[in-house]
């Protein structure tokens, strides 16, 4: 029974690829952990997990030759300024649409939000902001929009008001109470006699000798 409750067939969508959790609506798995590290980056636009390539210089030169790109998961040669992409760009005359702040060196996770395609990061709900301290951090993934903000009501700030007002009314009960009873003492101390003053008992003595005469 608590196992047909927990898991549900029907409620759980379908993802694009294997690499996104449908129990997390479809947000992208923790590459490093799903592979053991051969794969730890999630490419943004196939939604699945790519393995790192190793950019590997020239040792003899004095400055990196060949770096890391994040944004694309590839080595880009720093010796060429121009590359065949570019080229086809500036001949075509077509701009690039992607945004150069989007995010896809990290996984992020938007628990209570939306991406926003231009900047990757999440756009919270309201009611709820990002951690700022990651647990996940060194495993490439980021949370956000996972604290729930504690807004104060107006019926949790009236709370205190209402306490001291029923403290008060219990504390004149007990005033009124009090007296009450001190007054009932002193009235029947007052009406109530003695029974030592009004037992005025009258001793008849018998002369049992008149009898016989």
């Amino acid at each position: 029974m608590i196992l047909r409750n927990f898991y549900n067939p029907k409620s759980i969508p379908e993802c694009e690829t294997r690499d996104q959790d449908p129990f997390s609506d479809c947000n992208p798995v923790d590459c490093y952990i799903k592979y053991s590290g051969l794969k730890n980056y999630y490419n943004e636009r196939s939604k699945v997990c790519q393995k790192v390539p190793v950019c590997v210089g020239n040792p003899k030169k004095e400055l990196a030759d060949i770096v890391y790109v994040p944004y694309s998961n590839t080595c880009r040669d720093l010796e060429k300024f121009f590359t065949e992409e570019d080229i086809v760009d500036i001949v075509s005359g077509k701009v690039k649409t992607r945004s150069e702040f989007e995010t896809g060196a990290v996984t992020i996770q938007c628990h209570h939000g939306v991406r926003d395609p231009k900047t990757g990061l999440c756009v919270c709900e309201y009611g709820w902001k990002s951690e700022a301290f990651n647990p996940d951090g060194e495993n490439n993934v980021y949370h956000m929009c996972n604290v729930k903000c504690h807004r104060i009501t107006k019926q949790v700030a009236l709370m205190p008001f209402l306490i001291g007002v029923i403290l008060s009314m219990w504390m004149i009960l007990c005033v009124c109470f009090c007296e009450k009873y001190h007054f009932a003492r002193q009235f029947m101390t007052r009406v109530v006699p003695s029974t030592e003053a009004d037992c005025s008992c009258t001793h008849y003595v018998v002369d049992e000798t008149a009898y016989h005469k």
